[in-house]
């Protein structure tokens, strides 16, 4: 009797984090619109948006990075 192991795929699984990273992108441009129209009246909220914006940003390069690598051919010295 043969038993089937799951195939483990490698490189770039998909792009749920760069998905993830534009919602909290997006949701940190919502706060600085919010904040312009004054329907938001804290200090905080700058500093929210402006770190959402960063996070966010820090999310789609990293799975950016990710997703290049794992389309690179493997190169091996000679």
């Amino acid at each position: 009797m043969t038993v089937s192991r799951p195939t483990i795929r490698s490189g770039h699984t998909g792009g749920v984090t760069t998905r993830i990273g534009f919602a909290i992108i997006l949701a940190g441009v919502v706060l600085i619109v919010l904040r312009a129209l004054n329907m938001v009246d804290s200090e905080l909220a700058d500093i929210v948006s402006v770190l959402a914006i960063v996070v966010g940003a820090l999310a789609v390069a990293i799975d950016g990075e990710e997703a290049d690598a794992s389309t690179k051919p493997k190169h091996r010295d000679r």
